[in-house]
């Protein structure tokens, strides 16, 4: 059985501290700050697959350059 969980330091704003001094994850409230995690990642690999394009096309500029040498 696959058993997930997530440390309260990784989370701050979800963790709550009970009388009895234990934390614990608002885990109702994390479906949000996934999602946020996600466009974040989301937004980011955007990016550097943007970067790669753009190195590419350089690349195949100088290819083309070196043939006609």
């Amino acid at each position: 059985m696959l058993m997930v969980g997530i440390t309260p330091l990784s989370v701050k704003a979800l963790v709550k501290t009970g009388s009895d001094g234990y934390k614990s994850v608002a885990y109702t409230k994390l479906t949000a700050v996934l999602v946020e995690a996600i466009k974040e990642l989301k937004s980011e690999n955007d990016e550097l697959k943007a970067q790669v394009k753009a190195q590419q096309d350089l690349m195949a500029s100088i290819m083309v350059k070196l043939e006609t040498l």
